[in-house]
């Protein structure tokens, strides 16, 4: 289930999920009720009480998930004109299907955790990163943090679409401060060194506060930044290095962007 990929619906309305529960066709998918659930042949609908809804089959991919959708299509519409009708509610049901957009499962489940919601002490994540390193050694570990944050920026860029560089340092600079990965600020620095962007991140939950370990260690910092702008850029001929981090002695981490080839 956490690689599944899925169709990510806003009613922007909450849901009473005890009055859904009526309707014959839509059971609860967990103990603790948080979530409703509707199966439409291999699709698994979700309904969650904030109103997001998710389509994904369980195990596969976007692409397989698209084949499939359509033949789910009558179900999700005939649930989500009955929740309207149900709770009373006003929206445009067109207007939230044109809406979609691609998320996870991973991101959809954080919202039945009720009293933790989506944090995490940083510690946790830092003794996970740092773990990578012992068990994977540093090759690995930086390929597999970096391509992780890389294959989310991927996927971020594709939902937003930013119309300039600007744009897109901003989007990505409020995410991190809502995920708490860390306070991004764009330095003016030498075009011949970075060509497209030189990126500093105060306060970095993989790094902030470390000692000296005579490396660079935000590797999922790095990806996400070198994701962005290739999805950005429509290129692969990006390169991000981390000149600067807590772990080789500075007090923030700092990231060099540039355009490869000209």
């Amino acid at each position: 289930m956490l690689k599944s990929e899925a169709m990510v619906y806003d009613l922007k309305h909450q849901l009473d999920l005890g009055k859904l529960s009526k309707l014959d066709y839509l059971d609860y998918a967990d103990e603790e009720k948080t979530v409703l659930e509707r199966r439409s042949d291999e699709v698994r609908i979700f309904f969650f009480s904030d109103g997001k809804i998710t389509a994904f089959v369980e195990g596969q991919g976007f692409d397989y998930l698209k084949e499939k959708i359509a033949s789910a299509a009558v179900d999700l519409v005939t649930a989500i004109e009955d929740i309207k009708r149900t709770l009373g509610l006003k929206f445009d049901t067109k207007e939230v299907l044109s809406l979609g957009s691609q998320g996870d499962i991973v991101d959809v489940d954080v919202s039945v955790r009720k009293t933790t919601k989506s944090s995490v002490d940083v510690s946790v994540l830092r003794n996970l990163h740092l773990a990578l390193y012992d068990i994977a050694g540093d090759f690995q570990a930086e390929r597999v943090a970096s391509q992780a944050g890389e294959l989310k920026a991927r996927e971020f860029v594709s939902s937003i679409k930013p119309d300039s560089k600007d744009e897109l340092i901003d989007v990505v600079a409020k995410r991190f401060k809502e995920e708490g990965i860390g306070i991004l600020e764009k330095i003016e620095g030498d075009q011949k060194i970075a060509k497209d962007a030189v990126l500093r991140i105060h306060e970095s939950a993989f790094a902030a506060g470390m000692p000296y370990v005579n490396r660079a260690v935000c590797n999922y910092i790095r990806g996400f930044l070198r994701g962005a702008f290739v999805k950005f850029k429509n290129s692969e001929a990006i390169s991000v290095n981390e000149t600067k981090c807590w772990g080789t002695g500075s007090t923030f981490c700092e990231f060099h962007v540039m355009s490869l080839g000209g």
